[in-house]
């Protein structure tokens, strides 16, 4: 009789532990992902200056940067404008006005305090080289900040000058405007526009 009691008693126990158990549990699990630092500039293509007699004039081309960075380096390249689009032309290329350097303006953003907050850089001394041959000039790097909530998503004006001299051929001249981008301590990925 004693054996009985002993199993009808652990059978009791076992069946008022599982009486007793939750209706529902749960677990968690922490979870991260690491989010990539990246920059990208693109642009809309070749830009059509128009007609031109002679004097200086200048150009604003228009590129798209995007970055998760709320701070970025620019700096921006024009060459002059070679007739016919041919680096190796005999004909006299239209030149950059290395003196009023260039521009660059974000729609959403501005040139850093620290910097001085101007928009212009100042060309480098030394010649530019295109991959296409062309020569023309680049210039310093310029700190800028966006006002879009920490990120970049907009668009940036580039302005060069180039001078069209009394004794300049007619026909149609070419050339191309760069912007180069950066995220600090990063390699520059950039965006070229025929002109």
């Amino acid at each position: 009789m004693k054996k009985t009691a002993v199993v009808l008693g652990s059978s009791l126990a076992l069946f008022a532990s599982v009486a007793s158990a939750d209706n529902s549990s749960h677990a968690e699990a922490a979870v991260y992902v690491d989010v990539d630092s990246n920059i990208a500039v693109i642009t809309n293509g070749a830009v059509d200056m128009g007609s031109r007699m002679i004097g200086t004039f200048g150009e604003t081309v228009t590129f798209h940067v995007q970055s998760n960075h709320e701070q970025i380096w620019m700096s921006a390249a024009a060459t002059h404008l070679y007739k016919g689009m041919d680096a190796s032309s005999e004909v006299s290329p239209l030149m950059v006005v290395a003196e009023d350097g260039v521009t660059i303006t974000p729609s959403s953003g501005n040139r850093l305090m620290s910097e001085g907050g101007d928009n212009t850089l100042a060309l480098n001394d030394s010649e530019y080289m295109h991959e296409s041959g062309m020569a023309g000039y680049m210039s310093e790097t310029g700190g800028f900040e966006s006002s879009q909530n920490h990120i970049w998503n907009q668009d940036v004006d580039v302005d060069f000058t180039w001078t069209i001299p009394t004794t300049q051929t007619e026909g149609e001249y070419g050339g191309y405007v760069s912007l180069w981008v950066y995220i600090d301590g990063a390699a520059a990925t950039s965006s070229s526009v025929e002109l």
